[in-house]
């Protein structure tokens, strides 16, 4: 199995839009993707939860995705679900990280 974790840290306005506007949008990209891609077994994301006492430097949103096979990381990484969603979330962005790693179920 492998597991897909990218983090991105949203630039103050991008694409004409505020954070909290283009946060919103990444967030229903994902949910177009994880009712549209059939390859990934689940895709989530969400906004980084800052709690009281515990403040650390942090991105602001995250995606997990998790497959079964390569195979099926590849095709949702070259699904156009994916990719339209990648690349409203590199635009909006100021930097990402990404990890992609095997894992147990």
């Amino acid at each position: 199995m492998l597991t897909h974790i990218a983090l991105f840290r949203l630039k103050p306005e991008a694409e004409g839009q505020d954070k909290a506007a283009n946060l919103a949008q990444i967030l229903q990209n994902v949910r177009d993707m994880a009712g549209g891609i059939p390859s990934a077994l689940s895709v989530v994301a969400g906004p980084h939860h800052e709690v009281a006492d515990f403040p650390f430097p942090a991105h602001d949103i995250a995606v997990v995705a998790r497959f079964n096979t390569e195979a099926d990381y590849v095709a949702y990484v070259t699904h156009p679900l994916h990719r339209k969603a990648a690349a409203f979330a590199a635009a909006v962005a100021e930097s990402t990280s990404a990890i992609t790693f095997e894992s147990e179920g």
